[in-house]
């Protein structure tokens, strides 16, 4: 079947509510850390300190946040990788702004999974032109079937996810 792709939106008149919207859910999560099972002393030290920095942070700093400490393997799985923000869980930070899955949004929009392509190591795409590129070195058959056998055009909801969305990223894995 292939990598699932994973798209992320920027809406900058969101930028804030999502913002705070992970702060939220992240203080939420890092205290809960210590009552996990099979979590070290060490993990649940540095959820503290990381709970203690988000707790600190200004909403408007958050994205930069993310950012800078999603680098280090530990932060990135507690700050990001444990945080759900909706059904897909879906948060990405690139170039100091927050991304978030549109289902999330909108459960009636069906951008995840328009195509697939056979590699997790994939680089991440920030435009129509690098995804038809990537789709194009992957040899991405455009023509799936929805789970009741229908066939659809996923290169014309890709097109149109890039219309709807120009500040996105799709990401597989």
């Amino acid at each position: 079947m292939g990598c699932h792709t994973w798209v992320y939106v920027h809406i900058p008149s969101e930028a804030d509510k999502w913002a705070q919207d992970y702060k939220d859910a992240c203080i939420k999560e890092m205290e809960e850390i210590p009552t996990c099972d099979e979590i070290t002393t060490e993990e649940i030290k540095l959820a503290n300190e990381l709970e203690e920095l988000v707790k600190n942070t200004p909403i408007k700093d958050i994205p930069k946040l993310l950012e800078e400490k999603q680098k280090d393997d530990r932060c990135y799985d507690l700050l990001i990788g444990c945080v759900s923000l909706g059904d897909y869980g879906s948060l990405e930070v690139h170039n100091g702004k927050i991304y978030r899955d549109p289902h999330d949004l909108n459960p009636k929009e069906g951008y995840h999974d328009i195509f697939r392509i056979y590699d997790y190591e994939a680089q991440p795409c920030y435009s129509l032109e690098e995804t038809l590129q990537r789709c194009e070195e992957y040899k991405v058959d455009w023509n799936l079937r929805t789970n009741s056998g229908f066939l659809i055009n996923n290169k014309k909801l890709l097109y149109e996810f890039w219309e709807k969305y120009p500040d996105s990223i799709i990401k597989f894995g």
